[in-house]
């Protein structure tokens, strides 16, 4: 049966060989007592004093034989490389090395780079620079070793071998709380009862990641006015056109803090983000105006669509208007009502369940 693509890499071996690349594909693979088959593809170099092949495999953990699993000089491919069925006994462990030299009457080339079939030990080096010059250190400990799965915690080499304890804890400090590891989503769970975090139970946006690690200390957003928002279907997608007006502290300053502007459902599913970073955010040349400005272009790249957001203080209140155009507002613009953040640094400002009108093309909401 075939057991995995072919592994590519250069190969850089001496005299007569300069360059070869390496193809290993295992054809059949019986059980560990058995013998196995792989192909082996190689590009051989430009040189007239090769000879012939030839083919060495070794266990993980050990040095190469004195004699090759295979030899010979085949006929190249269309495409200039050359091959052979190589016929091997699989390792204990299930990882094999295989290296091709080149041959030029008895003399033979340093061992091209190796290849492994099977999964290499993530806590131990294990490596050959000839047949029998080998390095088998244990890694450093503290090595990643992760196997990729969430719920049992972080990986750590120790000794040459891969520690998987202790599990990963996700119990948080809420006593009225079930908590449970969610493998498939890679993260912790918290959930309790009505009542059991009542901040939480009301949808506030700007309570979402605090409410996702159990803090119920966490403090709830503030309002802010929106005049009209309109989303309208244009050829790059939607256009957003915003305005809105909140009371903040006037020396807090949006090129230290930046932005992330968010939209959601009622259920809360997130249907649109854009973070605009501190140093994209200018201060005005008068106090109290901040301004950040992108071609359509660059603002794809830089704020999920975002062209213009501009703050203003005027008297105690701070003005906003924020236009956009991209196609990842598709999705917000279809909404019947929508719930809209402004996160500057820790402070957040947030309109709960705003109505949204239709007609053809264009979606308001106020």
């Amino acid at each position: 049966m075939d057991r995995g693509a072919c592994l590519w890499a250069s190969a850089r071996v001496r005299d007569v060989v300069a360059a070869a690349v390496v193809c290993l594909g295992v054809l059949a693979a019986p059980p560990v007592a058995d013998a196995a088959t792989a192909l082996v593809r190689w590009r051989p170099p430009a040189s007239s004093g090769v000879t012939g092949y030839a083919v060495y495999v070794r266990n993980a953990g050990s040095t190469y034989g004195a004699s090759p699993v295979w030899s010979g000089n085949p006929t190249p491919a269309g495409d200039g490389s050359m091959s052979a069925t190589v016929t091997y006994a699989p390792s204990a462990s299930g990882t094999n090395y295989f290296a091709v030299v080149a041959r030029s009457s008895a003399i033979e080339s340093n061992l091209s780079q190796e290849l492994p079939i099977g999964l290499p030990h993530p806590c131990r080096y294990d490596a050959c620079l000839s047949k029998t010059s080998c390095n088998f250190a244990n890694r450093s400990d503290g090595t990643a070793c992760d196997d990729e799965s969430y719920c049992n915690g972080p990986e750590a080499c120790i000794g040459g071998a891969c520690d998987a304890t202790p599990a990963r804890d996700c119990v948080d400090a809420l006593a009225c709380s079930g908590d449970t590891c969610d493998e498939d989503a890679g993260m912790c769970r918290h959930v309790g009862p009505p009542g059991c975090c009542l901040a939480c139970d009301s949808g506030d946006p700007c309570l979402a990641e605090a409410c996702a690690a159990g803090n119920c200390s966490a403090a709830a957003g503030e309002e802010f006015e929106i005049g009209r928002m309109k989303l309208m279907e244009k050829a790059g997608g939607i256009r957003l056109v915003a305005k809105a007006r909140f009371t903040l502290d006037p020396s807090l300053d949006p090129s230290t803090t930046g932005v992330v502007i968010e939209m959601r459902t009622v259920d809360g599913a997130v249907v649109y983000v854009s973070s605009i970073a501190p140093p994209l955010i200018r201060a005005g040349a008068a106090k109290g105006r901040y301004r950040y400005t992108a071609t359509r272009v660059a603002s794809d790249q830089q704020s999920n669509g975002v062209t213009r957001l501009d703050f203003r203080i005027k008297d105690s209140q701070w003005l906003v208007t924020i236009m956009a155009e991209t196609p990842s507002l598709f999705d917000a613009a279809a909404q019947s009502m929508l719930t809209v953040s402004f996160r500057l640094g820790g402070i957040c400002f947030r309109k709960m369940e705003i109505p949204c009108y239709h007609k053809p093309g264009l979606a308001i909401c106020r």
